[in-house]
C-alpha cells in the first residue's frame, strides 16, 4: 500500500470518528465521555494521517500533543488553534472507562467536537491537494 493511500485511510477513519461524535451528541441521552473519546480519536487519527503523508515516523501513542510535537520537530508549522487540541488526549484513557473523575457535560462534548473538527479540517486541507499522487 502506498503511503498516500494509507494516509487517506487514516483520514477517512478520523472523519468517521468525527461524524460519530456529532451524531452521538445530536442523539441526546448520550454519555459525554464517549463523545469526547471519539473527538480524541478524530484528532489522533488525523494527525497520524499527516505524519504518514509527511513521511514522519511516529511511535504508538494516543497523545495528541506528542503527535503535534513530532510534526513540528520535522519543520512543519502547526497553528496555535491546532495545538489547543492537545488537551483532547485526556479523553483517550482517563475518561474512556468508568472511574474516579468528574463526569463530562454537554459543553465538554461541544468543545471537544469543535477542537476535533479544527484538527481534521486543518489536516485535510494540508493533504487534500496531493493525497493520492506519488
Amino acid at each position: 500500500m502506498k503511503k498516500n493511500e494509507l494516509a487517506a485511510i487514516w483520514l477517512e477513519r478520523a472523519a468517521s470518528n468525527l461524524a460519530g461524535s456529532v451524531a452521538m451528541l445530536k442523539a441526546g441521552n448520550v454519555n459525554h465521555e464517549d463523545v469526547c473519546y471519539f473527538c480524541q480519536q478524530t484528532a489522533e487519527k488525523a494527525l497520524k494521517a499527516l505524519c504518514i503523508y509527511l513521511k514522519i515516523e511516529y511511535e504508538f501513542t494516543h497523545s495528541v500533543s506528542f503527535l503535534i510535537d513530532i510534526i513540528e520537530k520535522n519543520n512543519f508549522r502547526i497553528p496555535e488553534k491546532i495545538k489547543d487540541a492537545s488537551d483532547l488526549t485526556t479523553y483517550a484513557v482517563k475518561t474512556r472507562y468508568p472511574g474516579d473523575y468528574v463526569r463530562l457535560k454537554k459543553r465538554d462534548s461541544k468543545t471537544a467536537i469543535k477542537k476535533a473538527k479544527s484538527v481534521y479540517d486543518w489536516v485535510e486541507k494540508q493533504v487534500s491537494k496531493n493525497l493520492f499522487s506519488e
